[in-house]
């Protein structure tokens, strides 16, 4: 049989004290849904894949751009990268939880891939996993060094949308941050992922139980001191880290972590990396529809996962053997969450789903304005000052559907007068800082600027860093003054 889709379950480490609240049926797949995994992407491969990239970047070429595609004009991707991202695009809008895991985004073979790339070659001593009480994890770092002795350490939480682990994707440029950071300029730095249990077996606040157990751990156990310590996430891990901060601000008594064993809940971190968050569940601003045929992901798969997060809905494809599903969007029946002008790609969604039961649509109205789950819900500027760092870094693509949400909440910061800098690509997509190493020629662009080259994100990422530490060696030396 295959083994199962989401492998936090079966961890040495038991999570039975942090109290998670269990969801749905643990994912798995069979081989039927096999099949149909194979069904869905061999005439795709074939014939409509094909025909796309002839369409939109060979005809343009040879017919001196007259029938020059949008994805060629606006954005200047070039066709081997735009194979990869409408594969992508593909497997997400059609599979289920378990397909897309055992295919894309699972635990284990994402990663085993990219460790055996070049880029890791005789560097595997940098990789470790961690499987203790409470914690699934995993190291990249100096295995020769404590990591309280650490100048900086990345706490890492990933996206995926609640329901996928996308954290092999981020592994590339979590190398080539190393590199920069310990090779290149001699910092003492490390790189912490947490491997959250996925939704919709776990929902919410099971992961930020989890991200408050795994933060306590590497500050009281680990010995290091949350003024070296950069929280991390990408996407859903993004939302993730700002529900958590939020949590430490202002406490969600939801949200507890046994103290006899992970000691007493730190204070905030030093600073935040803040990659394409998720920060708003439900929206209609137009970059959700402006940029549907440029990004990796589409808005309509982004409600479904946050339904199944939020425990509203179990939002699951059912198989489906028609033919046409074979060349439309979100064909399953499950997936057709209503929207106000009738269920088109780009069609704005209606602000409540059509839920089976009474209790269901209370729970998602509810879930909906908690602020813990929906960060665009908290309002109060002087909450925010609260919870965010003294040092932020925001990151986001001018072509991701996130974008103009995004954009929003950097004005909430701004009301709140936080400190924060932006590192925007504005050709690129969805978590562009950490896809441009995954999908080869996908930070190619039309642009001329300095976002063109490939390491343009490590390299600004990695001065950061420095200037956090920097900031934190000139406050040392005052105090001691």
């Amino acid at each position: 049989m295959f083994p199962k889709t989401n492998q936090g379950l079966a961890a040495p480490g038991s999570k039975a004290m942090l109290k998670l609240t269990p969801g749905s049926p643990e994912r798995r797949i069979t081989w039927l849904q096999l099949l149909h995994l194979i069904y869905i992407l061999v005439p795709y491969l074939t014939i409509r894949l094909p025909l796309s990239i002839l369409f939109k970047h060979i005809l343009p070429l040879l017919t001196f751009y007259r029938y020059k595609s949008a994805i060629v004009k606006n954005v200047g991707r070039p066709a081997y990268a735009d194979v990869v991202a409408r594969m992508t695009n593909y497997v997400l809008s059609r599979s289920t939880q378990s397909q897309a895991r055992a295919l894309l985004f699972g635990r284990t073979n994402p990663y085993n891939m990219t460790y055996s790339s070049p880029l890791f070659w005789g560097k595997k001593q940098w990789l470790s996993e961690v499987k203790e009480p409470g914690i699934t994890g995993r190291w990249i770092a100096n295995q020769h060094t404590a990591r309280k002795d650490d100048d900086l350490v990345l706490f890492f939480v990933h996206g995926g949308g609640f329901v996928l682990d996308t954290g092999g994707s981020a592994q590339g440029f979590f190398g080539f941050l190393m590199q920069e950071l310990t090779v290149k300029r001699g910092l003492r730095f490390s790189i912490f992922q947490l491997d959250y249990e996925l939704a919709p077996e776990y929902i919410f606040p099971s992961q930020i139980i989890e991200t408050q157990a795994a933060y306590a751990w590497l500050v009281n156990k680990q010995g290091i001191s949350p003024d070296k310590i950069v929280l991390g996430g990408d996407s859903a891990g993004g939302s993730i880290i700002l529900s958590f901060l939020l949590h430490l601000a202002r406490s969600n008594p939801a949200i507890t972590t046994p103290e006899a064993i992970f000691g007493p809940v730190p204070r905030r971190p030093a600073a935040t990396l803040c990659i394409s968050p998720f920060v708003k569940a439900i929206s209609n601003l137009p970059s959700r529809f402006e940029n549907a045929d440029y990004d990796l992901i589409e808005h309509r798969s982004a409600y479904a996962a946050v339904l199944s997060y939020s425990g509203a809905a179990d939002i699951t494809p059912k198989l489906t053997w028609w033919p046409h599903h074979l060349f439309f969007k979100l064909p399953h029946k499950d997936l057709e969450i209503p929207t106000s002008s009738g269920g088109t790609r780009n069609a704005r969604i209606s602000a409540e789903p059509k839920l089976d039961t009474t209790k269901a649509r209370q729970n998602f109205v509810a879930n909906m304005g908690d602020p813990y789950l929906n960060v665009s819900c908290a309002e109060d500027p002087a909450w925010w000052k609260e919870a965010m760092p003294e040092r932020n870094l925001i990151t986001w693509g001018g072509r991701e559907i996130f974008r103009d949400d995004i954009v929003e909440w950097t004005g909430k910061l701004d009301r709140a007068d936080c400190d924060y800098e932006t590192l925007v690509k504005p050709l690129g997509s969805h978590d562009w800082l950490l896809y441009d190493f995954t999908i080869p020629g996908l930070h190619i662009t039309n642009s001329t600027g300095p976002d063109r080259r490939l390491m343009w994100g490590v390299e600004s990422v990695a001065d950061y860093m420095c200037t956090l530490t920097d900031a934190r060696t000139a406050k040392v030396v005052d105090l001691e003054i």
